[in-house]
This record gives C-alpha cells, structure tokens and sequence, in this order.
C-alpha cells in the first residue's frame, strides 16, 4: 500500500484558453453530437486502436494478446522508475483507444521514465463488464509475474476510470494484492447516472448529456446497475491502493466523485482529491494550461 501524504487541492482560476475552449465546444454543439452520435461509424472514427509511431520514438514497444485483445507495453529506452501504469482508456466503453490517449502515454513514458501497460478490453455493445474486468485481473496477474504490487499503478479516464476502480475492487475479493495507487481521472464511478445534483451541472457541461442509461445498461449486462464491479461508486474504499481522484466542476460526473470522496472518508479513507472549478470531462486530454497543471501532480504522485 503507498504511504503517501493525503492531498485535497481545488483549483480555482480559469485561464483565457480554457475559456476559449468552453466556448468552441459549444459552438460546436459537441453535446448533442455526442447525445446522437451511440454506436454509430461516424462516432467511431475517432478509434486509434494501435499506437501512432509519431509519438513513440525511442520507445521499446510490446504487444502481446490476452483474451485475445492487445495489451501494449511501452518502455523508455532510459527506464529509470521501477513503477509501472496500468491504464485502461476512456470513450465510454464505446470508443477504442483516441489520439489524445495515446498523446497522455507519450508524456507520461518522457516525463516519468516508468513503464506503461495499455489494455486494448473489449467494448461495448457485444461485452460487458465482465469481459472487461477478466481481462484486468488476467493483466494485472501477468504484471505481478514481473514486478511487485507495490511498483503498479492503476490509471484510467472516464469509463477507464470505472474499470481501474472496479478492478481494485474485485482484487479485493479475490484475495489479490492490491496495487500501490489507483489513479482515477474524470471517472465514471455511477453508471446508474442518477445523482439529482447532474442536472445543475448539466447546464454548464459542454461535453457530456444526460440522456437514455442505454450504455450503462449494456455496460452491466446480467448484474444490478449498482454493484460495484458496474459501478465502482457503490463499492468500498478500504483496502485499496492509494486512490487520487482528478475531477472539474463543469462535468457532469463531478457529483458522483464528491460523494466517493465523502463515503470514503466515512469509511476512514482519505483520498488524494483534485478538483478543478470550470474544468469540463477528461480537461487532461486537452492542450490548455489546468491539463499540464493536472499533468504535472500525476507526475509528482508517480515519483
């Protein structure tokens, strides 16, 4: 388990670019877009399911299949950190690995010097949760033939996020060692959706609707919306690795990752909590200043 200080920091300024990209975005009507988009090819073309060689220079990559789906492994050539990131993708378990996820990998490999594992799970709609989380364990398993817990880290946004806690979770019952931190950006900790305090934050969310639970329900599949291996929000927060938690306030999700703060520390966990007032979902994936503030803590939090 990680030692490490407890941190609860809000940030509060709001730079001129980030202002300009709120702006853009609802300009752009990405909202609807994405209310309307589903399943469907147009939506999909934002999938980048194989790591863009533009970004890797100097990086050792292997892939290997588990469950038959890619698992890349990226290596600096001056690896000189023992720890090693476990990170599951975001996209709303619709989407495959985009650009700006495998950009997030770039920096971190240059920035941290660690490893990074990159799990390509199966998404939505032919699989639910349960392939995805047999597809972590198996993973994590292999990891743990290598290195030792204390040197992995679970990292996910969004829907990745849900899988990296859920994940942890699960260890827990199977009586696996938990990883050393679970760091968790943007989550989508609630499938369910039903926090009534989204729709006050709706209004100011330029990204992500509230509409049909279409994909939450498939996500589930055969279990109850509000189990933990679904929803990592209805789960515990004791004995896990040291969870961080990355949120803004002009996300929709934002509610839920409150409450997880405050049932953890109900549960005598203290959480390192990042929360960024104006920011919308996954701000770390964009090129404004708050991303490489956000940027820089999850370096500090990986040394």
């Amino acid at each position: 388990m990680s030692q490490q200080k407890n941190i609860s920091y809000y940030h509060t300024k709001q730079s001129l670019a980030s202002k300009v990209f709120h702006l853009v975005l609802k300009l752009v009507n990405i909202k609807s877009k994405l209310k309307n988009t589903g399943f469907s090819n147009k939506f999909k073309r934002a999938d980048v399911p194989l790591p863009p060689p533009k970004l890797f220079k100097n990086i050792f990559i292997t892939t290997e299949k588990v469950n038959d789906r890619n698992v890349f492994t990226f290596t600096p050539q001056n690896n000189t950190s023992k720890k090693n990131v476990l990170f599951f993708h975001g996209g709303a378990y619709i989407l495959n690995f985009t650009f700006v996820h495998w950009k997030l990998i770039s920096r971190l490999l240059k920035e941290t010097k660690c490893i990074v594992t990159a799990v390509d799970y199966p998404l939505l709609p032919e699989y639910s949760y349960k392939e995805r989380l047999m597809m972590g364990e198996a993973v994590y398993k292999k990891m743990l033939q290598q290195t030792s817990a204390n040197n992995i880290v679970f990292m996910g946004d969004s829907s990745g996020g849900n899988l990296a806690l859920s994940l942890a979770q699960k260890l827990v019952t199977d009586n696996i060692e938990q990883p050393s931190q679970i760091i968790l950006l943007s989550p989508w900790l609630d499938v369910t959706m039903s926090n009534p305090e989204m729709e006050a934050v709706s209004k100011r969310d330029p990204i992500l609707p509230i509409g049909d639970n279409t994909v939450g329900k498939l996500h589930a599949g055969d279990r109850d919306m509000k189990d933990f291996l679904v929803s990592p929000l209805y789960g515990s927060a004791k004995n896990l690795g040291q969870i961080s938690l990355f949120t803004g306030t002009d996300d929709i999700l934002n509610p839920d990752a409150r409450k997880f703060k405050l049932k953890a520390e109900n549960e005598g966990v203290n959480i390192n909590y990042f929360e960024y007032k104006y920011m919308v979902h996954d701000w770390i994936l964009f090129p404004i200043p708050e991303a490489k503030i956000a940027f820089k803590q999850i370096v500090e939090l990986l040394k």
